[in-house]
């Protein structure tokens, strides 16, 4: 069934241009809907760096600042559990 279409279509050339021209349609779209995605990702990452660059924010600063913090939280909580845990471990005992 499926080889008698492939052998129809192989040997007429009207169905082989046909298929050519749906073949060519669909990569045409593709590649069309692909520069629209990749447009929608690229403008407001320009939009944002600009932003940046015109407020004179130094948003790498502002990150490692940020970090800093959260390590800095986070060690005191783990810390604070840490001695939670051993005063239980007393009282357990």
């Amino acid at each position: 069934m499926i080889t008698d279409i492939y052998l129809t279509i192989i040997n007429e050339p009207l169905y082989i241009s046909g298929v050519v021209l749906i073949f060519i349609l669909t990569v045409f779209s593709l590649i069309k809907k692909l520069v629209k995605f990749t447009i929608v990702l690229i403008v407001p990452c320009v939009l944002f760096v600009g932003y940046i660059y015109n407020t004179g924010q130094d948003s790498l600063g502002s990150a490692e600042k940020n970090f800093k913090n959260v390590s800095k939280k986070t060690e005191e909580a783990v810390e604070a559990g840490k001695k939670k845990l051993k005063e239980l471990e007393k009282k357990l005992d």
